[in-house]
């Protein structure tokens, strides 16, 4: 099903360079539990990574391919993420203000069920993994444990023919780690592709059809169990020498010795038989002070037994193992949209008082223009033809503009870095969603949220304030707001790509809301500005959104209107090029960061 030639992969560069994997060949097959064993740093998470599509190969000749069905599977195309079930080993991948339940939900959602079926199916998986109880409670009260038995739960929910578990038995008591492995077990035998990494062989090996062993990122031994076990089932002896230089004579004399980490050390090869450890102590040329028998009860141990890096071995087909019943609905990208809108309005509705502040603050604003604006008595009459005779509406039409341009240029940079921060960010991309959909259905909810702020403000202004708007002309507006809104949002993504990238603030969002303040002339009317300035507004969105709005809303302008149409024209004309390096910033970002291994990272 899944393989894998020639993987490599390093961080950092230059003397900082760490390589984590280093040439990995395996063939991994339906119906299999495949132990992958290493010690911390061995490059088991990297592997797992890697075949959940969160991690690329290195970018070079020599960095390997993964195979998906016969398919060879690329940055740019991974179907695989529907199909894979991933428990990483952080167990801050959860919105910590929704309950259990809501993030369970929203994430089957996102891997293709129908909100009915996820419900169920987290319902019915908690509580095989006994957090049932905890399904309402928020996930931030958890304990260690019980956040990552949920975290196995959002991993078997959509019922994936590739489950990936990451140590999945840490935080958990002997009962429940036993429970885990059992169900591991249990999908295997069911048809489904498992690979559960450990550093601990207690518990988990006799559990496994397959083992591959890593160490500094090779597969020192890989194959079925019954044909890995012989090879480091057998004692070890470990025997000191009264010196290293004593240990090199006996390791260059043949004796099966290979040398240990301690210079005076040396482990002979696993099998030996207790006579011979007996001879050799009986030799006097030797010069042995002790010899001790290991107990193998560790991946340390089984390394240590091995007396040479072992030849790999593909890993086979399974025999006699039925297929995966049936695949996961594929969701729709509305499905997709749907599911990230409905958690962006479940956590937004956790600060319930900072929205009525939001709400509040808005009419405040609102009227704190109404009164500046009676101070306004220029008599320029390039000024008071810009102010179109109502210096409150253009003002408030400079708020409602800066409003959505904000919302659009902060928002999506902002909640991406919030997610990468928080954790967030790795199962969402480890649903196989485009990170492009990932990252602009985030932008729905708070944009329909200020349109309803905006709508509020223009109801509380003409009724209360007498705004003296022009609602005959409410199309034309809507049309420029829906163009501003596009060519903000293509503003927002090439933020949000800074982020991606750099894993830092965004200080191209800023940078543009301070060019909007200063020269579209939301607050002012741009003949004040010289006139340099005022050409250099030109090429700002919002400079035409304004135009467009004000010519409408003030002067009740129509499509006939020459102004109008023209702001609108140049409106479209930016949606379409800002898209276009919009979507071209994305994809370069995107791709920097699965080369650099940080498309995750914090």
């Amino acid at each position: 099903m899944i393989s894998l030639r020639g993987i490599s992969r390093s961080f950092g560069r230059g003397s900082a360079r760490v390589v984590a994997l280093r040439g990995v060949d395996l063939d991994l097959e339906r119906g299999r539990l495949v132990g992958l064993f290493g010690n911390n740093g061995a490059g088991k998470t990297t592997l797992l990574r890697i075949l959940a599509g969160l991690l690329d190969p290195d970018d070079d000749a020599g960095g390997g391919q993964v195979w998906f069905a016969g398919e060879r599977a690329t940055g740019a195309w991974r179907p695989r993420g529907l199909d894979v079930g991933y428990a990483g080993a952080d167990d801050r991948t959860f919105y910590p203000r929704l309950t259990v339940r809501e993030n369970l939900v929203f994430h089957g959602t996102l891997r293709g069920m129908e909100r009915g079926h996820a419900r169920a199916a987290a319902g019915e998986w908690a509580a095989r993994l006994g957090v049932e109880p905890s399904l309402d409670r928020p996930f931030q009260v958890l304990s260690s444990g019980q956040r990552q038995r949920v975290n196995l739960v959002r991993a078997l929910m959509h019922d994936p023919p590739v489950l990936l578990l990451d140590e999945p038995t840490r935080s958990l008591d002997p009962g429940a780690s036993r429970l885990v492995l059992d169900l591991a077990r249990e999908r295997a035998d069911a048809g489904v592709l498992v690979v559960l990494s450990s550093h601990e062989l207690s518990g988990v090996e006799p559990r496994c059809d397959d083992i591959v062993l890593l160490d500094r990122g090779r597969v020192l031994l890989a194959g079925p169990r019954e044909d890995v076990l012989p090879r480091v089932e057998h004692p070890t002896w470990r025997v000191l020498f009264h010196g290293e230089a004593a240990r090199d004579r006996a390791v260059a004399a043949s004796l099966g010795l290979r040398p240990d980490d301690d210079a005076a050390a040396a482990l002979l090869a696993p099998g030996t038989d207790g006579r011979v450890v007996g001879e050799m102590l009986d030799r006097d040329d030797l010069e042995l002070a002790s010899v001790e028998r290991l107990d193998r009860t560790s991946v340390s141990d089984m390394l240590r037994s091995l007396p040479e890096p072992a030849s790999v071995q593909s890993l086979p087909a399974p025999v006699g193992r039925s297929a995966v019943a049936g695949e996961p609905r594929r969701a729709s990208r509305l499905d997709a949209l749907r599911a990230l809108v409905r958690r962006d309005r479940l956590v937004h509705l956790t600060f319930k008082f900072r929205l009525l502040v939001q709400a509040t603050m808005i009419c405040v604003w609102a009227a704190l223009y109404h009164y500046v604006a009676q101070l306004i008595g220029s008599d320029d009459a390039g000024v008071q033809g810009a102010l179109r005779g109502n210096p409150f509406g253009f003002l408030l039409i400079g708020l409602v503009a800066l409003q959505l341009s904000q919302v659009a240029l902060i928002h999506m940079a902002q909640g991406l870095r919030e997610e990468q921060i928080a954790g967030t960010l790795e199962p969402l991309l480890a649903s196989g969603r485009s990170p492009l959909l990932l990252v602009m259905g985030s932008l729905i909810w708070p944009m329909g949220f200020a349109l309803v702020l905006v709508g509020g403000m223009f109801a509380f202004t003409s009724l209360v304030l007498d705004a003296g708007f022009h609602f005959e002309a409410v199309l034309p507006a809507v049309l420029a707001a829906a163009l501003g809104c596009g060519a903000f949002t293509a503003l927002g993504l090439v933020s949000a790509s800074f982020v991606l990238a750099f894993k830092r603030g965004d200080p191209v969002g800023g940078g543009l809301n301070m060019a909007d303040l200063i020269f579209a002339g939301a607050y002012f009317p741009r003949e004040l500005l010289p006139e340099a300035a005022q050409r250099a507004a030109q090429l700002l969105p919002h400079t035409h959104l304004l135009t467009a709005l004000r010519a409408a809303l003030l002067d009740g302008a129509g499509f006939g209107d020459a102004e109008l149409v023209g702001a609108l024209a140049r409106l479209a004309i930016s949606v379409v090029v800002l898209g276009v390096l919009a979507v071209a910033t994305w994809n370069h970002a995107l791709r920097h960061a699965r080369r650099a291994g940080t498309l995750t990272d914090a």
